[in-house]
């Protein structure tokens, strides 16, 4: 029996944490999650998630730091990293593929498709 894909969520705000969990876990996910940039590196390289969901505005440390410090080591280097974001400006979206981002979710995230559109980011096994 193979484990069901987990999911790392790194994000500040607790009701979010909740909602996505929620989602998350009722379509058959583990999550995981830090409420902050630097707790969510330590809990990503001891865990090794399958998927990195990453809020990119947070206090003390940015999505974007985040996720180049994520690529930084060998053990997240190839995570997929989701940004979840309520603004996706170019310039924005630019600056967090370049740190090294594979994509986004927009928040407020859609109940109905968030499973789906976290499904779509999973490495093929």
């Amino acid at each position: 029996m193979s484990l069901p894909p987990s999911v790392l969520l790194i994000e500040d705000r607790e009701s979010n944490i909740y909602l996505c969990r929620y989602i998350l876990e009722r379509s058959g996910f583990r999550v995981l999650a830090a409420r902050t940039g630097r707790e969510g590196v330590e809990r990503a390289r001891a865990e090794r998630p399958d998927l990195i969901l990453l809020d990119l505005q947070m206090p003390e440390q940015d999505g974007f730091t985040t996720a180049a410090d994520l690529r930084s080591f060998p053990e997240t280097r190839d995570t997929p990293i989701v940004a979840l974001t309520a603004c996706v400006l170019p310039a924005e979206k630019d600056q967090a593929l370049a740190a090294g981002c594979r994509g986004f979710i927009e928040k407020p995230i859609r109940v109905s498709e968030f499973a789906r559109e976290v499904s779509s980011y999973l490495p093929t096994k």
